[in-house]
């Protein structure tokens, strides 16, 4: 009975781990290459992220809850939240952005407010 224990503690925490990675590297990515370009380009300072929570969807408020494993066309697809402050004039300000990924790879960035 341990063992089986020590099993499903052990698969459980492979995957909040891979979960954990897997976020960090999407938001390195999405930061490198998307938010922080986008800030720049309007004059805004990239100041930090932060991570919502595991059900919390920030800003979007979107009310329907649904887990899929696969989309149409076979391909393992998941939305990452996270909260973007920035400053704009000497003001802090934040906005939620919502990171579509396909395998890990970015497919869109979606901001919940005008920047």
């Amino acid at each position: 009975m341990f063992l089986l224990i020590l099993i499903v503690v052990l698969f459980f925490s492979f995957f909040v781990l891979l979960f954990v990675l897997t976020y960090i590297n999407t938001m390195e990515q999405a930061l490198r290459k998307y938010i922080k370009p986008a800030l720049e380009e309007k004059g805004l300072l990239y100041i930090d992220y932060k991570w919502p929570g595991l059900f919390s969807d920030g800003d979007f408020n979107e009310t329907d809850f649904t887990i899929t494993v696969m989309n149409n066309y076979g391909s393992a697809s998941y939305s990452h939240y996270a909260y973007i402050y920035y400053k704009v004039g000497g003001e802090t300000k934040k906005t939620t952005v919502r990171i579509d990924t396909t395998f890990w790879v970015i497919k869109k960035v979606t901001y919940s407010s005008e920047l």
